[in-house]
């Protein structure tokens, strides 16, 4: 399918950037296959994702890849593409947005097609170099109590979650009448 080719060349086109495995890629973006396409390359290379609020300010997300080390900059947020020149950091810049990447004064960004050409024909891995120890996933909290602090996931953890989650009863099924005593019952 077009998603699976688009990831492929898109693991193989962060291979040809130089991420490697336990590098970290900041990703920020509105939910879109483009998305998706992208968390999954950052995990077929073995990189960590690190995704970002699209609401944040340029001296945040600023702060959040300099406390992170990330490598790459991803962004699928036209408002924050527009922003793009006010950021400070030397990470290269590429977008996933739909739209032109508009021009920024003093700022390089790499758009999407030329993005998947780096990585089209190159050989890209179908399965993670990684262990159950290694680092996943960096995620900022939302910073409403002070500067977003980063938590760490090891694919272990996220593994024992997507287990978790697949385990429980159906939501309908959890929710009917007599579970918990008709707590949660649907309203009628």
């Amino acid at each position: 399918t077009a998603v699976r080719s688009d990831m492929l060349a898109a693991a193989g086109a962060l291979c040809a950037l130089g991420i490697q495995p336990g590098d970290r890629v900041a990703l920020v973006g509105l939910n879109s296959t483009r998305y998706l396409t992208l968390d999954v390359a950052i995990g077929l290379v073995g990189a960590v994702g690190v995704p970002l609020y699209y609401t944040s300010p340029p001296a945040e997300i600023d702060a959040i890849l300099a406390a992170s080390g990330a490598r790459l900059l991803l962004v699928g947020v036209p408002k924050l593409l527009a922003k793009v020149s006010e950021l400070r950091t030397e990470a290269p810049v590429i977008s996933f947005c739909r739209e032109t990447a508009p021009h920024c004064a003093g700022r390089q960004v790499m758009a999407w097609q030329d993005f998947l050409a780096l990585g089209a024909g190159r050989k890209a891995p179908t399965t993670a170099p990684v262990g159950f120890g290694d680092l996943a996933t960096l995620r900022y909290t939302s910073g409403t109590t002070g500067p977003p602090k980063g938590v760490m996931f090891t694919h272990a953890q996220l593994r024992w979650m997507g287990e978790c989650i697949a385990s429980l009863m159906p939501w309908a099924a959890r929710n009917r009448a007599g579970v918990l005593g008709g707590i949660g019952a649907a309203q009628e």
